[in-house]
């Protein structure tokens, strides 16, 4: 079963809801996945669970222009 994302947005957008997303530009060549807390985005981290438990209590990340998407559906 695959995961339905949505596209990229650029990172002059900011999501609308508080959760994990992957980024680019931060790691060139591989998955990056930051937790948005309505604010900034925390560090960036290899698996969308590590970034939800701990990525965001690692600090923030210095990458806050990233481009992001999501799933396009609620889990």
């Amino acid at each position: 079963m695959s995961t339905e994302l949505t596209p990229w947005f650029p990172g002059s957008v900011k999501p609308v809801h508080i959760g994990v997303y992957e980024t680019d530009d931060v790691l060139p060549d591989d998955a990056c996945f930051q937790h948005w807390n309505g604010t900034f985005w925390g560090l960036c981290s290899w698996s969308a669970e590590h970034a939800a438990t701990r990525g965001q209590a690692r600090g923030v990340s210095g990458f806050q222009e990233s481009n992001w998407r999501g799933l396009a559906k609620k889990p």
